[in-house]
């Protein structure tokens, strides 16, 4: 098949992609906070996303909130706290970060920035 549908993960089974690619992957170097990708559907978002993230030496988790959305009509902060929480759960499985995660008494997301607060003791872990 010429086309396959499904989001591409590899950099080679993307199409005239290049420029795209380059420009989140030079984002993702300067450590820019938040990258956002717009387009209409089917033109390969996803598969942007998805090649860009493979290749990248960055641990990252890929979540999608569109479920949380259509069940509550909206993003409360806690749904997408829980949306984040198990990414990282299910990306991340070691035990260590298990034991993270249980010590977790709250989220705050602001601006382009999440701070998870640690129970007792320790340190807040912050991604901006």
């Amino acid at each position: 098949m010429l086309f396959n549908p499904k989001p591409k993960r590899k950099r080679e089974e993307l199409y005239d992609r290049e420029d795209e690619l380059s420009t989140v992957e030079r984002s993702i170097k300067k450590g820019v906070p938040l990258v956002v990708l717009l387009g209409i559907r089917r033109l390969g978002k996803s598969s942007l996303l998805n090649v860009t993230l493979n290749e990248s030496p960055v641990k990252s988790v890929k979540i999608d909130a569109r479920r949380v959305y259509s069940q509550l009509g909206s993003v409360p902060q806690s749904a997408l706290a829980e949306v984040i929480l198990k990414g990282y759960l299910k990306a991340f499985p070691c035990e260590r970060i298990r034991e993270a995660i249980k010590g977790i008494r709250g989220v705050r997301i602001a601006g382009a920035g999440l701070e998870l607060s640690v129970a007792k003791g320790g340190e807040p872990f912050r991604s901006s």
